[in-house]
């Protein structure tokens, strides 16, 4: 069941185009999250000033057209309410950390449910969602472009350090150079791209001429950059592809597919800098004790979740909290970690279980509504059902067996739940206005309604 809000005012013409615009720039952005941060000092980033006008266009156009009010709204305002009740509930001193006031507690939840809502209200237009897509998948070949950069330049590329993990100049030993490229950290960069691998699994065998080729190149190209990550997660995510890629779209022969990843993949080979993936094959960054440490760091977050069912400890509380009370010193090397490496018991954890709930709730929501649209129909780089369900499927693995809690990533999240649910309620039929000969929809006659 649905509610409709309504509203009145009308906005001026020129808002569809910037509609547009900042919904593309914002997509081709998020990868670029740590990188512009870096620059404006660390006080915010280009995505998020994108996201604060996306976001005022969108309230016009609430304004303007009203707002479905769907299960899937509901769920998310659920979530981000509940994350701001733990951390206006949870006082430093009743959870033994020191006093420290995050302001990110706020500001991370309010950024989601502005990704969301906004992708939600503004993709409804088709030619707004066809900007969403080309941004998104703009922002991908940049993610990628930054990763194979790197990699090619080797743990020496210093100007790579000023948005990269703390730990950045540890990948300068010898065997132990990972890449992240744009990203804060490799695990951020493979989590970002996984959902890249999969929407290209399953439309490359349902799309023809240059969005065909397009995806051919993806699929050789992501692979190499998920790989340099040096995440043991990126086989579980390829392993996926592969089964969408064998099962998906019409006849269609594998042989330019599987020709066009080997060409790619030997060509990056020969081209140098291939320590990590000689690493991997040789079981080199693999070979250590990371299973059982991430075991017991598992099983001090139950524990945490079991203490602070409702509320949890707090947003970016779990960290202290850890260190203060459940780390236990000869039981484990993890004297401090960031997250239990997996996105629902990080969640629960920090937030409570009705917030983890819902968060469950709503991806596995966007994900049905994809398989329930059978095909893919739209022509040329589109993320249309059971290809944007995949894609969602593949970050979620990633976020259940690495941590998924940088901004980039759920940003990038909560934009894909937000389009999957303007696709399942589509653009609105028209109707008459009483009183009025132009024709008006829940996008109304405003410069939304174009679908």
């Amino acid at each position: 069941m649905m509610i409709r809000l309504e509203g009145g005012h009308e906005p001026v013409a020129t808002m569809r185009s910037l509609a547009r615009l900042l919904v593309f720039l914002f997509a081709a952005s998020i990868p670029l999250t740590n990188v512009s941060r870096s620059f404006l000092g660390g006080t915010g980033s280009g995505a998020e000033v994108l996201l604060l006008g996306m976001t005022g266009v969108a309230v016009v156009a609430i304004m303007e057209d009203g707002l479905v009010v769907s299960r899937s709204v509901v769920l998310m305002g659920s979530f981000v309410l509940l994350s701001l009740a733990a951390w206006f509930w949870h006082g430093a001193a009743d959870l033994g950390i020191a006093e420290q006031v995050r302001p990110d507690g706020v500001i991370r939840p309010l950024e989601y449910f502005a990704a969301y809502l906004a992708i939600f209200v503004l993709a409804r237009d088709a030619r707004t969602r066809a900007a969403l897509v080309v941004g998104l998948w703009t922002g991908c070949a940049i993610a990628v472009a930054f990763a194979l950069v790197q990699w090619r330049l080797g743990p020496n590329a210093a100007w790579f350090w000023s948005w990269g993990p703390p730990w950045a100049n540890l990948y300068g030993e010898t065997g132990k150079f990972r890449v992240w490229g744009s990203m804060g950290n490799p695990l951020e960069l493979v989590t970002y791209l996984a959902p890249f691998l999969g929407f290209a699994a399953a439309l490359v065998r349902t799309q023809g001429g240059r969005a065909q080729r397009f995806y051919l190149v993806m699929l050789g190209l992501l692979p190499i950059a998920m790989i340099v990550t040096g995440s043991k997660s990126a086989r579980l995510v390829a392993g996926v592809a592969l089964v969408v890629l064998l099962r998906s779209g019409r006849t269609w022969s594998l042989i330019p597919a599987l020709v066009a990843v080997g060409v790619v993949a030997a060509v990056v080979w020969l081209s140098g800098a291939t320590t990590v993936i000689q690493e991997r094959a040789a079981g080199g960054i693999l070979a250590s004790d990371s299973a059982t440490q991430r075991g017991y760091v598992i099983r001090a977050a139950l524990r945490v979740i079991a203490d602070h069912p409702l509320l949890g400890v707090g947003p970016d509380n779990f960290s202290d909290v850890y260190a203060a009370s459940y780390w236990v010193r000869g039981a484990s090397r993890e004297e401090s970690t960031f997250s239990p490496e997996n996105i629902l018991l990080m969640t629960a954890g920090e937030v409570g279980i009705p917030a983890a709930i819902c968060l469950a709730g709503l991806t596995l929501h966007g994900i049905g509504a994809g398989f329930r649209r059978r095909r893919d129909e739209a022509p040329g780089l589109s993320l249309r059902g059971p290809a944007l369900s995949v894609g969602i499927i593949c970050y979620t693995l990633m976020g259940m067996i690495q941590p998924a809690t940088a901004v980039a990533t759920n940003l990038l999240l909560f934009s894909l739940l937000g389009l999957q649910e303007a696709l399942r309620v589509g653009a609105p039929r028209a109707r008459t206005v009483a009183g009025s000969p132009r024709p008006e929809s829940a996008l109304g006659g405003s410069p939304f309604s174009h679908a």
